[in-house]
């Protein structure tokens, strides 16, 4: 369940794409409106259907 990370490369390579995955979705969250959602990750920004 658990895997170990044992260089210091794959740390950094890991906590930046965390990092791109948390601004990205702060970015939805503002761009949509909900100002006040922007430090959840609990609720993705819901995909609206188009056509």
């Amino acid at each position: 369940m658990f895997k170990f990370i044992r260089s210091q490369t794959k740390m950094k390579t890991r906590m930046g794409l965390a990092l791109a995955v948390m601004m990205a979705m702060a970015l939805g969250h503002v761009k949509a409106g909900r100002i006040e959602q922007m430090r959840s990750l609990v609720q993705p920004i819901p995909i609206r259907k188009t056509g």
